[in-house]
């Protein structure tokens, strides 16, 4: 961590550029973003103004209550880390939003420049409350600043490593499905050096499923140790992509696929200021890879319960949950505090919830996972051919309602959700695995199709048998 020199209303980075930042609080009178993209929900944002004067390229940006101290407290957190769980923090320039949906913001630097910042309100901006922000580099300095309502901004202070940005290989994990269908955008990503290069499919032009920093080291542009800013262009998708090996990495072929991208412009360091054109635009929905390993073992979740709840069939009131348990919440609720975040699960006290508790890593990032258990399929007609519908088909066997905030994950038959911030319904049916979604954003991974979708409150998607 770089240290910091105060300098009057801001804080400098010692490094290899100086920095300065200003934050102030605006208003809260406009509705810019959701808890997950740059997409009105109808409740007035926390507005907020960035000045940052440095030449470098900023990769990311995160906002938490602070105490009058400026020590972080209340537990809010808003950011521009992709897929991490925590709210998104919508970065807006010149009145255009650079990071519509949930991206890798990458803003090259040069002079002063101004950002409006835009938070969903959880409750905290009240006279008197305090906000720190932290802006980070790609040469690896950090900055911060500090505000409160109702008061001037004040020196800032330092930047704490769990304020900062999206870790190595999350952001090598970053491949292009979510922008499908932008044709002729351009977004500009980070590769931090010393990532692992994740899968590559094409030479030239890439299937957007390629993992954008390993075809970036397959194009020439960077080098793995390195790192270095790239900018895509989204194109339409084509028939094949070969299998092409060149510049230590050995690409995949492909068959016909939805969607692609080419690089366009050279590379900037992974110090500097540059890299190509700017990033783009975007709607709330889209697609964007999942992968999920199953990762190191984290510890077990503690649990609270209301009504009746049973753990491996024996009732349960309070204390640890093992993984690969199986809980049953039909009659009852489960709070789960775990490493990940806080989750309350619960069911309709009709239908069968319950679920197997177990961990994942998903896109880098450790999950919980909730896998939907029990509930009698039996009960669903069969299809006499593999192309029939089956009547009443809409039948549903299990569900589980989630509500909190962190990481966690609930799958279902044929469907995933990914969630931060949410309040979401997971329904195994006869004819698929249904996600509803009451507030927030919540991705859901399709696993028979392979794909992921993003998904709004308000709206559902159903991953079909």
């Amino acid at each position: 961590m770089l240290a910091l020199v105060v300098a009057g209303g801001a804080a400098a980075a010692v490094g290899r550029t100086a920095a300065t930042a200003q934050l102030t609080f605006v208003d809260k009178t406009q509705d810019k973003v959701n808890e997950g993209a740059a997409v009105p929900d109808k409740s007035p944002d926390g507005h907020f103004r960035l000045t940052v004067d440095a030449t470098d390229t900023i990769t990311a940006i995160t906002m938490d209550t602070v105490d009058a101290t400026g020590k972080p407290c209340c537990g809010q957190i808003w950011n521009t880390i992709p897929h991490d769980g925590y709210w998104i923090l919508g970065i807006f320039k010149n009145g255009k939003a650079i990071n519509d949906v949930d991206v890798n913001v990458v803003q090259p630097v040069s002079g002063s420049v101004t950002y409006d910042l835009y938070a969903d309100s959880s409750g905290y901006f009240n006279s008197g409350q305090g906000f720190s922000v932290y802006v980070e580099f790609a040469s690896g300095a950090c900055i911060a600043a500090r505000t409160s309502i109702g008061g001037a901004s004040s020196s800032g202070g330092t930047c704490p490593a769990n304020a900062h940005g999206a870790s190595t290989s999350s952001l090598w994990l970053e491949s292009a499905i979510f922008l499908r269908g932008k044709n002729g955008s351009r977004y500009t990503f980070f590769c931090p050096g010393g990532g692992t290069p994740g899968p590559v499919y094409g030479s030239g032009t890439y299937a957007d499923s390629s993992t954008i920093c390993a075809a970036a080291i397959h194009a020439g542009l960077i080098k793995q140790a390195a790192g270095g800013v790239v900018t895509i262009e989204i194109r339409p998708g084509r028939s094949s992509y070969p299998s092409v090996a060149q510049n230590g990495i050995t690409s995949l072929a492909q068959g016909t696929w939805p969607g692609s991208y080419v690089f366009v412009g050279g590379a900037a360091g992974a110090g500097g200021a540059g890299g190509g054109g700017g990033g783009g635009g975007g709607g709330g929905g889209g697609t964007t890879t999942t992968t999920t390993t199953p990762g190191p073992t984290p510890p077990p979740p503690s649990a609270t319960t209301t009504g009746t709840v049973t753990v491996n069939g024996r009732p349960f009131t309070t204390g640890t949950i093992p993984y690969n348990s199986t809980v049953d919440v039909t009659q009852g609720a489960v709070t789960l505090k775990a490493t990940t975040g806080t989750l309350n699960v619960t069911g309709n006290h009709k239908l069968v919830a319950a679920f197997k508790l177990t961990h994942a890593i998903v896109n880098g990032v450790q999950v919980t996972e909730l896998q939907l258990a029990k509930g009698n399929f039996a009960a669903c007609p069969k299809r006499k051919t593999a192309s029939a519908s089956a009547p009443s088909s809409t039948t549903v066997v299990r569900e589980l309602w989630g509500n909190g905030k962190g990481h966690f994950q609930t799958r279902g038959r044929y469907g995933a959700a990914t969630v931060r911030g949410t309040h979401w319904l997971t329904v195994d049916r006869c004819d698929g695995t249904l996600t509803k979604v009451v507030s927030g954003v919540v991705q859901v991974a399709d696993l028979k199709k392979h794909t992921t979708v993003l998904v709004s409150a308000g709206h559902s998607y159903l991953a079909k048998a």
